[in-house]
């Protein structure tokens, strides 16, 4: 299983931190790599989902909350973003790109909204 590139060293970056800032780590999934972050004691632990927020561990000096990510619908006049839309966060392979590529073809009259990571894929579906 690959890790995030952006978690990987977390942990570390937020121990140096710690004794001179206020730090908050992001916890944005169930596994090591989306927990990680709190191996380094930040002040705060912000999960992504009430699910993230009650099976992280209880770490000493750490606060939990859950941030829900700041997603909003688009005024009026905006095509950016359509209600109803499909939406794919990191459309890569091993998060099932292929499958999506298939639904495009299958379903050409609905909306999809994907949001690229690292990885850029945004030649494989600018057709």
């Amino acid at each position: 299983m690959r890790g995030e590139l952006s978690q990987e060293g977390s942990a570390h970056l937020v121990a140096q931190a710690r004794p001179t800032a206020l730090v908050a780590g992001l916890l944005h999934s169930v596994s090591a790599t989306g927990l990680g972050v709190l191996a380094g004691r930040p002040h705060y632990g912000l999960a992504v989902s009430e699910f993230v927020r009650a099976r992280a561990p209880r770490t000493a000096g750490t606060r939990l909350a859950v941030m829900y990510p700041p997603f909003a619908s688009p005024g009026p006049g905006t095509d950016a973003v359509r209600t109803g839309s499909v939406l794919m966060i990191k459309p890569i392979p091993a998060k099932g790109s292929e499958l999506l590529h298939q639904l495009v073809r299958l379903m050409p009259e609905q909306n999809f909204t994907l949001v690229e990571g690292w990885w850029d894929t945004a030649a494989g579906f600018a057709a």
